[in-house]
């Protein structure tokens, strides 16, 4: 087997040639080994939102490692305890507890279990073009074309509402519904926003009948839409809270299942209510802990809001510019935003050229139009500029490719 052989790289294989395009990682920038950078505007679902090769997160890790493993989950653990309780200092009430696992795909499984044995009933309900990961009630609730029948029969009793429309979700929601299972934005669907009065709408919905509230805020919250939690700006609180990707910093593997405490005794009777190696997590408890500390730093959701304006209003510009190829409508907030092509043909030669300029984006498989630019939550206003610079090359040069041949 050669193993100097590349892994696949995709949608910019046609005109990326570099082998390695990570050789070397640093703040919003990746470098190939021919010394070619390209400036990030995806950070892996937030994985890194304090930047690639964060020196600090990456000196409190290796310290955590040199102090304790990540302990025995059947078992109280002080470290852990902390490190939740130093979590929920960015949880709003009642949400004070939080069971850590390896990652948010284990953590969102452990809300669907726990609402079921909460309400003692049987049935979900997700949105279309929602995403919450690739195992068990998640892999059921992803979107047909993320090919979820691929591993059929999936877990059963998950029904599937239009994202956006109370209408919709009231037709499914009945009293053998366990938990109403949504992203407060869709990142993975194109970032897509509701209504503003959608989701004081559903918590309403939820109370009425006697439903559980979950909210995935693995991509969306975090300081990424300029608020700790994407839900704050439609002034409720879920039941159940899932996050991941941004308690890790990109070092330590971790996900979070957040709740009120006046569920600790079901989450724990007759066992708990989820069990694996790492269940627990002390290592990454105490990481999460640790950066919530940063993620309730009132300068970085001011920083997010900022530099946010200032991608927002360049990528409108573009928009106007290109509307041959792009679509004039902007999704996003802070630091999150889509915009569309007018082809979904298109769309991945415009994200290769982007690649070309020196540029990494991502398009999305729950929405064939969108092209998302999730950066770093670190990224500075000059980095912004440059990123707007290198699309606007991109674009141009697609423009030549599809127009002037």
């Amino acid at each position: 087997m050669n193993t100097n052989v590349a892994p696949s790289v995709g949608e910019f294989a046609t005109t990326y040639t570099a082998s390695w395009p990570q050789r070397e990682r640093s703040g919003v920038w990746l470098t190939d080994e021919n010394g070619k950078k390209l400036l990030s505007c995806f950070c892996a679902g937030g994985t890194f939102n304090f930047g690639f090769d964060a020196a600090e997160i990456r000196a409190q890790a290796i310290s955590l490692i040199r102090n304790h493993d990540a302990g025995m989950w059947p078992l109280p653990s002080e470290r852990r305890n902390k490190g939740e309780r130093d979590f929920s200092t960015i949880l709003p009430a009642p949400l004070d507890r939080t069971f850590f696992v390896t990652c948010a795909g284990e953590a969102f499984e452990a809300a669907c279990k726990f609402a079921k044995r909460i309400t003692r009933r049987r049935n979900l309900v997700s949105a279309i073009n929602g995403y919450h990961g690739h195992i068990g009630f998640s892999l059921a609730m992803d979107d047909a074309s993320m090919l979820p029948e691929t591993y059929a029969p999936l877990a059963g009793g998950v029904s599937k509402a239009q994202y956006g429309s109370i209408e919709s979700l009231s037709e499914l929601v009945n009293e053998d519904t366990a938990a109403v299972c949504l992203e407060t934005i869709q990142i993975p669907g194109g970032v897509a926003i509701p209504p503003d009065d959608y989701f004081g709408e559903v918590r309403r919905l939820c109370d009425e009948r006697g439903v559980l509230l979950i909210l995935d805020e693995v991509q969306g919250g975090l300081c990424r839409t300029g608020h700790v939690w994407a839900f704050d700006r439609y002034g409720i609180v879920p039941d159940l809270l899932v996050t991941g990707k941004g308690i890790t910093g990109g070092i330590y593997p971790c996900g979070a299942l957040s709740y009120a405490n006046k569920h600790s005794e079901t989450f724990v009777s007759p066992k708990l209510v989820h069990i694996s190696s790492h269940a627990g997590n002390e290592i990454g408890a105490s990481l999460a802990g640790w950066l919530a500390g940063k993620y309730a730093e009132p300068a970085l959701c001011a920083h997010v809001n900022d530099v946010g304006g200032r991608m927002a209003d360049g990528l409108r510009r573009l928009t106007r510019l290109y509307s041959d190829l792009l679509n004039p409508t902007l999704r996003g907030r802070g630091l999150i935003y889509a915009v569309d092509v007018t082809d979904p043909a298109k769309r991945e030669r415009i994200v290769s050229a982007c690649m070309a300029q020196g540029l990494f984006v991502r398009g999305t498989s729950l929405n064939p139009h969108a092209v998302n630019f999730q950066p770093p939550l670190i990224i500075g206003a000059a980095e912004v500029d440059e990123a707007l610079n290198r699309f606007d090359r991109a674009l141009a040069a697609s423009r030549r490719f599809f127009f002037q041949r």
